[in-house]
């Protein structure tokens, strides 16, 4: 069977090689697992070695300290890094302090494949290193080979998004969402965990040699869905920003973008004053293509409104104030769930957003299928000039 790994990999046929590999690395104990986890290349006081290329100019080497792993890594890896040399870092026009994110599979989530551990790793070595052989791959080997193929392929489409979304949104970078400095490719030969065996031809194969990465601005601060109202900021500075996220929302929908990650562990905000947001996370976002008319993203987006579902996702981390409902009636209960709608918010909800229904129409018992059911008139009604959850208040 033929696998391509990306346009920079050659095409090759996959090798025979002892089945033996493969079982070892089915049965790694919890203790070498733990231990592979313990130590990986990442952890703090590391120095990592970058092929660096700027958004403008040459790519050139960068060395680089971890000051700070962002564990547990989640689809890349995370860490907070500065420069080994400031000249280096004045060239490259990089900060004291800036965050890379590796897109390694070896490291990253790996949720639903087989964990990764030096004996995997051995027997995916083993497979490149003996194609020239043309032996006979095993299925058990075959498989675990596509397997890592179909993760290596899944992150390296999420870091080509991520780093697309981040030019196409270039007019929002150091604001809205962090400021990207450039790109780089990390060598596994040069960091511990590398496969690191003798090459016994000149393949070059992208999943075991090395990773794709970014470097963008470090946001001081805590994500929306870890931050505590009133203990790490006060509660109406986080509302607030939570206002402003939506703003950031309608910003991508005008610039035609999806970010198809709206969570608030994706919002992070600034521990100083004012407490801005910044979107974070574009993995997995959709930008309109130059070829596309703005018709046809119009359609293609027709369904999806970004803005309402963050809003949605803030307030369930209770960090955003609920937007209130218009009235809506049952065919046979009449008002009576909007009525527990409204009530079951705080009072201080309902003075904002609602007001008392005085005179109105009366509760009326009817009989349905036989049964009596109370039709129920409504209690509440919207304030004058709210807009209710359905609106976009930041239009």
């Amino acid at each position: 069977m033929q696998v391509f790994c990306r346009s920079r990999a050659r095409k090759f046929t996959l090798p025979t090689i002892q089945t033996s590999v493969r079982d070892r690395c089915l049965h790694v104990s919890q203790t070498e697992l733990r231990s592979v986890a313990e130590s990986h290349p990442y952890s703090a006081g590391s120095d990592l070695d970058l092929q660096f290329t700027p958004e403008t100019g040459p790519s050139r080497p960068l060395s680089i300290h971890v000051v700070k792993p962002f564990e547990p890594f989640t689809s890349a890896v995370a860490l907070l890094v500065r420069p080994r040399s400031s000249i280096d870092a004045n060239a490259l026009g990089l900060p004291s302090l800036f965050v890379v994110k590796i897109s390694d599979r070896r490291y990253s989530n790996r949720d639903g494949f087989l964990p990764w551990s030096p004996a995997l790793e051995a027997s995916l070595q083993a497979a490149v290193e003996y194609t020239k052989e043309g032996k006979k791959c095993s299925p058990e080997l075959e498989e675990t080979w596509d397997m890592e193929v179909q993760l290596y392929e899944f992150k390296q489409r999420c870091h080509d998004r991520e780093v697309a979304a981040y030019l196409y949104l270039r007019t929002l970078q150091g604001q809205d969402i962090p400021f990207l400095y450039g790109t780089f490719r990390f060598p596994f030969s040069l960091a511990q965990g590398s496969s690191g065996f003798p090459r016994r031809n000149n393949m070059t194969t992208p999943i075991l040699d090395y990773a794709e990465g970014l470097a963008f601005e470090y946001i001081d601060g805590m994500n929306m869905g870890e931050v505590q109202p009133d203990v790490d900021i006060p509660r109406a500075d986080i509302e607030r920003t939570s206002e402003n996220t939506l703003q950031i929302m309608k910003r991508l929908r005008d610039l035609y973008a999806l970010h198809k990650e709206c969570r608030p562990q994706n919002v992070m905000i600034r521990r100083q004053y004012p407490h801005n947001p910044v979107l974070i996370d574009f993995g997995q976002t959709n930008v309109k293509l130059p070829h596309m008319s703005v018709q046809k993203w119009k359609e293609y987006t027709e369904n999806i409104d970004e803005i309402k579902d963050m809003r949605y996702a803030l307030s369930r981390a209770g960090v955003h104030v609920e937007s209130p409902v218009r009235e809506w009636e049952d065919r046979f209960l009449g008002y009576a769930f909007f009525n527990d709608f409204v009530e079951r918010r705080s009072q201080a909800w309902r003075e904002q957003f609602h007001d008392p229904v005085f005179g109105g129409p009366l509760d009326v018992m009817q009989v349905v299928d036989g049964k009596r059911i109370r039709w129920q008139a409504a209690r509440w009604k919207l304030k004058a000039g709210v807009k209710e959850a359905y609106d976009h208040r930041c239009d």
